[in-house]
């Protein structure tokens, strides 16, 4: 179980590292093949790097993402059974990760959909999703686009595809395939002399941008396609290739947004007849960047190219004032650089409370004082101790903060799969605070650790340091685990735009804390015994952080269940699991329950009884969370778990489509459509299930009467979710990176950067439905904001927008 909870928490890090970086270890190739008349052979072929291996689709539940095929249905075919597998390169094996016999596939899978096609025009389309794992850790499941396209009979008897495989850092193997009709083939690059046939030859436009390396290496797809012999009518030995074969050039690139262009030639003969030698021009884009606007589909028709929801026209918007003249209110980040701090200086100061630290303090400091020859000295030692403590935590908030960008930001806070990894990492941190287990890492590091350790000097100290946090990682693991998590996904500070800096600022704050007593104690070694004795009440620490992490955790089993639609955890079920914690709390300060990491059942004492009591009232103030609202028609959210709890209206008591039980709309073209019916002004709200401040300003703000009233009956409320997971009706391609969007929440998003250059949520935008005479032409009313916890503030710029509504209609 230990090396089960350690292999979770190194599962996180390493799946951040690597998605963040989008190196996957799986190149797909999509290729057909003619079986009969108008039937084909939909070939999805996936090569997989070393020690690496994608599942198959036949996996039980409880184990990996299996790969899976989405096929768009459509009239122009017909699916011919269900998708077959390749027997070659399949394994049943037990896997290490997941601790269960499963299907695998090593080097290279082939997976077959036979169809009847009725329309060769209209390609066949959809995405797979896959999940692929080495024995040590899995990447997080992706999604690769298809496009199988059927071109006419050109009378060309050879078919060329193109591909190109990742195969280490820089270096890339650029595949051609040829598939030749039967009875015809075609020759190889080497043949003996000039005056025989037009040898195969694959030409690349020089470029400072990439080398070959080797020459281009040519095979037959199966061995008895690949013939040598006489060859009766060039009377010389030639090597001919019939059926398929494959060409492959390795290269290095040193800048692969520019694509690797060029033309192949080759000549085509059956046992009668010869044709011309042709040529054929080819472009592998390595990258989104090269690929430019060549996407597998194509945007929704619009105007200038751009899909037909970003072609409204909403005016000026960076211009816009309120009505007491300020400018547009900035992005406010949902938590600053100074709270992170703080809660990671909280952090440390809990781990320096659990067993595994605090008697760590009078050794540490009391080696540092007699080992040292005066008392400078043993400060300075110390002092070192301590920054070294600093230097490493920083130096992991510097890897977590170096590699999530606002790709990986988005995918880690809404991502249903990921939540709910998080759910289970809070669950088994829990379990391990409450004695069950210990996650701990491997006995060799610290050892090694210790030994250098005993060098001495500036070196000695740092190891000293380095040992400290390998041995308490089964105390602190946890909080740093719950730190990094929230950090990394609760939105926070960025610099350049992007690159979150919350991970970095946690973990100063938590190696400050840890650090800090180390040098106070040594430079005033008397305090040491003002120090409370280690003893059971380090115990009481750990159980109290088990109940917290269980809380917490339903926090992200939320967030899945929001933004994939299940109502699986309803608000009634998230207050109840809250109050359960909070009474457990209490009957274990009351001495009634026990749990393994209590050698004996606690005493009742005073203090304990005391804090047992500070627990029942917690569990009351939960409670509250069961109280009817007259006003929302559904429970009332308590402030404290405002943004940490669902929606109140995410009940099955009393369910809720809107915030507060308002009439919302939650299409931007319908509720614009309505508002001009009834000559409205639009509150625009973008939003998100799993944003805090969201459901901080619903909860606190919008429920206050004045507001309440004026959005109820003065504005139509359009609410658009950046995370919704439902999909598109037609996937379009961004004009912003040039991936296909395939869900709601990708759309609105899109929407939200496009028209007002913000990615961050709430975002209230008030505006005028009525913009000029072209039906596209809207107007902003004032000047937008996010978060606004003022009350008084947000009714001002509620009736600000109003005022200035009714002005333009005079």
């Amino acid at each position: 179980m230990r090396t089960a909870a350690l292999s979770f928490l190194c599962f996180f890090l390493w799946n951040a590292i690597t998605f963040a970086q989008n190196d996957l270890p799986v190149a797909w190739n999509f290729s057909t093949e003619e079986v009969g008349e108008n039937e084909y052979n939909l070939i999805f072929t996936a090569d997989i790097e070393d020690k690496w291996a994608v599942y198959s689709q036949f996996i039980e539940e409880g184990g990996p993402i299996p790969t899976t095929f989405y096929i768009e249905e459509g009239d122009h075919f017909e699916a011919l059974g269900k998708i077959e597998e390749s027997e070659e390169n399949r394994k049943v094996t037990q896997d290490p990760v997941f601790d269960m016999e499963l299907i695998k596939f090593y080097k290279q899978a082939v997976f077959t959909q036979r169809v009847k096609v009725t329309d060769a025009s209209t390609p066949i389309k959809g995405y797979l999703e896959y999940m692929t794992c080495d024995d040590e850790q899995c990447l997080p499941p992706t999604e690769v686009d298809f496009n199988f396209e059927f071109k006419a009979d050109d009378g060309k008897p050879v078919d060329w595809a193109f591909s190109h495989k990742k195969v280490g850092e820089g270096e890339y193997d650029l595949i051609l395939t040829a598939t030749m009709d039967k009875d015809w083939s075609i020759y190889s690059q080497y043949l003996e002399s000039e005056d025989g046939p037009i040898p195969s030859s694959v030409n690349f436009e020089a470029g400072a941008h990439f080398e070959a390396v080797g020459k281009t290496e040519e095979a037959a797809a199966k061995p008895d396609d690949k013939k040598a012999g006489f060859d009766k009518i060039f009377e010389m030995n030639v090597v001919k290739y019939f059926n398929k074969a494959i060409f492959t050039q390795r290269v290095k690139v040193s800048d692969d947004s520019k694509p690797i262009t060029g033309y192949l030639e080759y000549m085509a003969c059956d046992k009668e007849q010869c044709l011309p030698p042709t040529e054929v021009d080819f472009s592998f884009a390595l990258s989104a960047a090269a690929a430019g606007s060549t996407a597998v589909v194509p945007p929704t028709s619009g105007e200038g190219g751009k899909p037909d929801f970003l072609n409204w026209d909403f005016g000026n918007t960076e211009t816009l004032t309120s009505c007491d003249d300020q400018k547009v209110v900035e992005e406010v980040s949902d938590t600053s650089w100074l709270t992170i701090f703080l809660l990671g200086f909280g952090g440390g100061l809990l781990a320096l409370l659990t067993p595994c630290v605090f008697p760590m303090i009078p050794l540490t400091v009391g080696f540092f004082t007699k080992s040292s020859k005066d008392r400078s000295t043993g400060i300075r030692n110390a002092v070192i101790y301590g920054l070294s403590i600093i230097v490493i935590y920083v130096a992991l908030g510097l890897l977590i903060t170096s590699v999530f960008g606002a790709d990986a930001l988005n995918l880690l806070s809404t991502n249903a799969l990921f939540n709910i990894f998080f759910a289970i990492l809070f669950f088994v941190f829990a379990l391990s605070f409450f004695g069950l287990f210990e996650i701990t890492l491997p006995s060799s590091w610290a050892n090694r650790t210790e030994a250098l350790s005993d060098k001495g000097g500036l070196i000695g100290i740092f190891f000293m340091a380095f040992t400290l946090s390998l041995v308490s990682f089964s105390c602190t693991g946890p909080i740093i685990g719950t730190l990094l998590v929230e950090t990394a996904t609760g939105g926070g500070p960025t610099i350049f735009g992007r690159i979150p800096v919350g991970p970095l600022v946690g973990m100063l704050g938590f190696s400050t804390a840890l650090a800090l007593p180390f040098a106070l104690f040594a430079a005033f070694p008397s305090w040491l015994n003002s120090l409370p004795k280690s003893g059971g009440w380090m115990s009481d620490v750990k159980v109290t952080l088990g109940f917290a992490e269980i809380a917490f955790a339903l926090k992200f089993l939320s967030v899945a269940d929001l933004t994939m639609g299940w109502k699986i955890l309803p608000y009634e079920a998230f207050i109840a699991v809250w109050l359960i914690c909070a009474l457990g709390l209490a009957l274990y300060f009351f001495g009634f329950i026990k749990f393994p990491v209590n050698y004996t059942m606690p005493k009742r004492t005073p203090k304990r009884m005391a804090i047992g009591v500070v627990a029942l009232l917690l569990g009351a103030y939960f409670a509250m969370g069961f109280q009817y609202n007259d006003l929302s028609k559904t429970f009332t959210t308590p402030p404290l778990l405002s943004g940490l709890a669902p929606p109140a209206g995410h009940s099955y008591i009393y369910p809720n489509k809107c915030p507060l039980n308002l009439n919302c709309f939650k299409d931007f073209e319908e509720g614009l459509t309505y508002a001009r019916e009834v000559q409205k002004p639009i509150l625009l709200d973008f939003t998100g299930h799993g944003c805090v401040n969201c459901r901080k300003m619903e909860d606190q703000v919008w429920s206050q009467d004045g507001i309440s009233s004026i959005i109820s009956d003065e504005y139509v409320l359009i609410s658009l979710y950046v995370d919704e997971r439902k999909k598109l009706e037609e996937p379009y391609v961004s004009i912003f990176d040039g991936r296909l969007r395939k869900n709601v929440g990708n759309k609105w998003a899109d929407f939200q950067r496009e028209y007002f250059n913000r990615q961050s949520q709430p975002y209230y935008v008030l505006v005028n439905p009525n913009g000029g005479s072209d039906a596209k032409s809207l107007s902003v009313l004032n000047a937008p904001v996010a978060y606004t916890p003022d009350e008084g503030a947000y009714q001002s710029f509620l009736e600000c927008g109003l005022d200035r509504f009714k002005t333009a209609k005079r």
